[in-house]
């Protein structure tokens, strides 16, 4: 199955309880970058998969240098729901990059056993692990999208954050809802004095911010 490979980059994320994504967007536009507003804001939804012992969320946990993720996401927007992808993010130190895989079909097309044994059979020769993985939890958010004036940073805001565990997801069950907005730049290594020149214009600190460790820990 296709797959694509994005470059390496670096995320910076700020993690707040006290602005709304409002107020984030506002920071974002008033920045000396001047960033403009790209797609139209829509909810991203994830499914988390991992071992039975949590292996993925204890390297986290632990800050080892090199970590993963694995998830399906999907897109809704006018209750109109994107295909599904597979995505392996691969994080070493403070560099990340994505495979992408494309999964046939649509969130309502699988139960979460069909997508647990489609996500093990199309990782099985990637992953020495995908034989253990199973669906832990899920998490989905509004996202809104900018791109700086010279495209070399990408912004985005989070909010309505919603996190369940998998099985309760499946039932339908009321997701734990967290108060909270994360703004993320996303840049190539070769754009250092872009971002921090970028970062200077926003009344806010760099936190670690990881939607997983937040879903796991939240249920």
């Amino acid at each position: 199955m296709a797959s694509l490979l994005e470059t390496l980059r670096y995320e910076r994320k700020y993690f707040t309880l006290d602005y709304s994504a409002e107020d984030l967007e506002q920071f974002v536009l008033a920045n000396p970058a001047v960033f403009r507003s790209q797609y139209y804001p829509r909810r991203v939804c994830s499914i988390y998969f991992d071992t039975p012992n949590l292996d993925y969320y204890a390297l986290n946990v632990i800050g080892s240098a090199d970590r993963k993720k694995v998830r399906v996401r999907w897109y809704e927007h006018d209750d109109k729901l994107s295909d599904l992808q597979l995505e392996v993010k691969l994080k070493r130190g403070e560099l990340s990059r994505k495979e992408v895989r494309p999964l046939q079909g649509k969130i309502s097309d699988y139960d979460l056993q069909e997508l647990a044994s489609k996500v093990r059979q199309v990782l099985k020769p990637v992953l020495a692990e995908s034989d253990l993985l199973v669906p832990v939890v899920t998490n989905s958010y509004l996202r809104r999208y900018f791109y700086s004036n010279d495209a070399a940073v990408r912004a985005t805001v989070d909010s309505e954050l919603e996190f369940r565990p998998a099985e309760v997801w499946e039932r339908g069950g009321r997701p734990h809802y967290l108060p909270a907005t994360i703004l993320e730049c996303k840049y190539a290594v070769d754009q250092d004095k872009v971002i921090s020149e970028v970062a200077q214009g926003f009344p806010l600190k760099a936190t670690k911010s990881s939607k997983y460790l937040m879903g796991v820990e939240s249920i």
